[in-house]
């Protein structure tokens, strides 16, 4: 019987959902969890990012009706809400609709105060933003319309932050804005590897023992 069900939220990748927390997944699979990985990205593969013309809000949207499936078809389990990067910010602003409890959010590499990459290249990330109409460009730049909307009450102070020490596109500052969650040594922003021998610098260890607590407290 599932007693948690897991809804991860993946971060702008050209790559496969299901295939980017494929490590994550085999790690949960002798837990009594079910894992689901929206696929919400309007566009895969060779400069995806560049071809993703939706909006945070249009984003989530999409995974907002994963959450509500789940609801009715599993109404018993806790259902715990993973965003790493930009699956992060989708998962902080589906959590204004009450959709899921606040302590059941992981938040991992999620620049939650924006990316800032310095003044050339954050005006040059604004151009190409515009030019090739993908506004979600300009949403995750610090101090953006939508990030200073999002945060104006505040960060969730009952998530769970994880941050990699070694992350080189956002600063822990903005992955941990309260100063109080979990930093993983020796790790990029690459938080979710695929390779095993990657596996103990990641985040996956520490979501399987929030879940492996909670499921120990039922």
């Amino acid at each position: 019987m599932t007693e948690i069900v897991l809804i991860a939220v993946e971060g702008w990748s050209e790559n496969a959902a299901n295939w980017n927390f494929s490590l994550l997944r085999e790690e949960l699979k002798d837990l009594p969890i079910k894992v689901l990985v929206p696929h919400y990205l309007d566009a895969k593969g060779r400069f995806a990012r560049f071809r993703s013309h939706k909006r945070v809000e249009q984003y989530a949207s999409e995974v907002e009706k994963i959450i509500l499936i789940q609801k009715q078809e599993n109404p018993e389990a806790k259902i715990y809400v993973l965003g790493h990067s930009l699956g992060g910010i989708i998962v902080r602003y589906l959590s204004q609709r009450n959709l899921f409890n606040e302590d059941c959010m992981i938040l991992v590499g999620t620049p939650n105060q924006g990316i800032n990459f310095g003044f050339f290249k954050n005006l040059i990330l604004k151009i190409l933003a515009r030019i090739c109409n993908v506004p979600v460009f300009s949403q995750l730049l610090e101090n953006s319309n939508f990030l200073q909307i999002l945060n104006m009450n505040g960060f969730p102070k009952k998530a769970t932050y994880i941050s990699g020490e070694k992350d080189n596109v956002v600063p822990r500052s903005s992955s941990d804005p309260l100063g109080i969650g979990i930093v993983v040594p020796n790790c990029n922003h690459k938080l979710f590897p695929r390779e095993r021998e990657k596996l103990s610098n990641s985040a996956i260890p520490i979501v399987r023992e929030i879940l492996e607590k909670d499921l120990e407290n039922k």
